[in-house]
């Protein structure tokens, strides 16, 4: 309710920002919790070995930090990716136009007051999950990495 009295006082329900906004509003906790276990894994000496060498914070940051991070960063990529896929309750509430409205939402329009149109609603939940299952079957072994190196420190 906060969300949608909030998105309705600036006037974004019904546009085309309103779900991005609100899906990285929600996943961003989720990533930035994943991404501090494998940061917080990181040795400082690193920090200090490149600036010995002369290179500046930003260049430390793309050129030795983010990249031991990567299996962290695909794994909060994941997380972020399969909390806004499988997110219906915003979708519903914030976004009228049918043009705008996310697969769930377009999906449970199958459900009718008098049944169920079983032959599309099938079709398209079967459409909705192959994303998450091609997802999962290329970066999968990047989510378990990506939980696994943050979980010890020392």
């Amino acid at each position: 309710m906060p969300t949608y009295l909030y998105m309705n006082w600036i006037n974004l329900n019904n546009t085309i920002f309103v779900l991005p906004l609100v899906y990285i509003a929600y996943n961003l906790p989720t990533a930035i919790w994943v991404l501090m276990g494998s940061i917080d894994g990181l040795s400082r000496e690193l920090d200090e070995a490149a600036a010995i060498d002369g290179a500046g914070r930003l260049r430390t940051l793309f050129e030795i930090l983010l990249p031991l991070c990567k299996p962290a960063l695909g794994a909060a990529a994941l997380f972020a990716f399969v909390g806004a896929w499988n997110e219906f309750v915003a979708g519903s509430v914030l976004v009228d136009n049918p043009a705008l409205r996310p697969v769930q939402v377009a999906i449970y329009q199958n459900i009718g007051y008098f049944g169920r149109d079983w032959g599309p609603l099938l079709a398209s939940s079967a459409l909705a999950v192959l994303p998450i299952i091609l997802v999962f079957l290329f970066f999968g072994r990047l989510l378990i990495s990506g939980l696994t190196a943050g979980a010890t420190k020392g």
